[in-house]
């Protein structure tokens, strides 16, 4: 069954969600949503956010009041030598999803090259293909790194929008969610996600529309994805099984850990 991008979603109030951190944006709770018989995510022990590197002594205060104890990494090595972090109380585990369109496209903005708005569109649906076709193992680690572990986790790339969104956005299906709230998720980065365009577009020589599609989510590039898991794995319990190595006895323990 094809997914539309065309509905347009108007998020609940998310207050409960989104964790306001003085280092960070985009941390927020995966917990509330209805899943498998109509269990709901459980709260506080699934989080997800923009990169950790620059969390405030107050930040790391709230984070251990949490409960937070791993962190799963899925960027690139370059980024985390450029934005390392290290908190004692927090053990952080490497899942690099490196797609190889994000390396030539960083070194266009690195080296002053510029970028028009429909290549930018076609960098983000390119991204989201590989992340179907050439990251399978990339997710699958990020699975069985989720199984491995009981304490809370935070999930995190850059921005915390594609990656992760991409990776929350699996999970959630497998935990038997409804598409329509996890979209709705993955559209609360517009409203949780903070970024200085101007700042960007002076350091990169982008314009602001061309970094407001780099560092935006827009449904099209999510559906995209999951529209061809459906088309080219004959659906997406097909995909996660065969692919993602996700048995029916790794999803089972899934929903035991996420869901009450």
């Amino acid at each position: 069954m094809t997914i539309s991008c065309s509905q347009t979603f108007f998020p609940k109030n998310h207050n409960r969600r989104i964790i306001s951190l003085q280092g960070t944006s985009n941390f927020r709770d995966v917990g509330g949503y209805r899943g498998l018989n109509r269990q709901k995510t459980s709260w506080g022990v699934l989080y997800r956010s923009a990169d950790l590197a620059q969390l405030s002594s107050s930040d790391l205060t709230q984070l251990q009041a949490l409960g937070l104890q791993i962190s799963i990494d899925l960027r690139s090595n370059l980024e985390r030598q450029m934005r390392p972090y290290d908190y004692p109380f927090l053990k952080t585990i490497l899942c690099s999803v490196e797609p190889k369109v994000t390396d030539s496209v960083m070194a266009a903005m690195m080296h002053g090259q510029s970028l028009s708005t429909q290549q930018a569109d076609t960098f983000m649906h390119t991204m989201y293909e590989d992340f179907v076709f050439g990251q399978q193992a990339a997710f699958r680690k990020f699975f069985d790194i989720v199984l491995q572990h009981s304490k809370p986790i935070a999930v995190h790339c850059t921005a915390g929008k594609d990656r992760t969104g991409y990776a929350i956005a699996l999970l959630l299906l497998a935990l038997g969610v409804h598409q329509d709230d996890v979209l709705e998720d993955y559209l609360l980065t517009q409203q949780a996600l903070s970024v200085d365009i101007e700042k960007l577009s002076k350091q990169y020589h982008l314009p602001p529309n061309v970094l407001q599609i780099l560092w935006g989510v827009k449904l099209k590039y999510l559906t995209h994805s999951l529209n061809l898991i459906e088309k080219h794995f004959g659906g997406f319990n097909q995909y996660m099984q065969q692919n993602l190595n996700l048995t029916s006895s790794k999803k089972a323990l899934l929903q035991k850990r996420f869901l009450q």
